[in-house]
């Protein structure tokens, strides 16, 4: 690929950036939309209907320092203490859980 080729690709990809970035997003939703921790500040996030974009987003799920974070961790580190009435894979994520470190 040339170079002049390849700069008119990256010119045309980045052309609709907010479209890929809110596609992105919405496809991020989709796939973790039973996480605990996302249900706490969209409690529709369930309704496949519901279209979020990056803006309701950054104003619906605040985002904070890992001391926010701590009990959630805390529990998934802690699964046989687990007291809330969700799966304790999915607190943060639906993902599998693979590795855990606490530094």
């Amino acid at each position: 690929m040339t170079d002049d080729a390849l700069l008119k690709q990256i010119d045309e990809s980045t052309k609709a950036f907010s479209r890929h970035q809110d596609d992105t997003l919405r496809s991020i939703l989709q796939h973790q939309c039973g996480v605990h921790y996302l249900q706490r500040y969209l409690p529709d996030i369930g309704d496949h209907s519901l279209t979020i974009d990056a803006a309701t987003f950054r104003r619906s799920v605040p985002l904070f320092c890992y001391d926010d974070y701590v009990d959630y961790i805390n529990q998934l580190a802690d699964v046989n203490n687990y007291n809330v009435d969700h799966d304790p894979c999915h607190i943060l994520s639906v993902d599998p859980l693979i590795c855990f470190f606490y530094r």
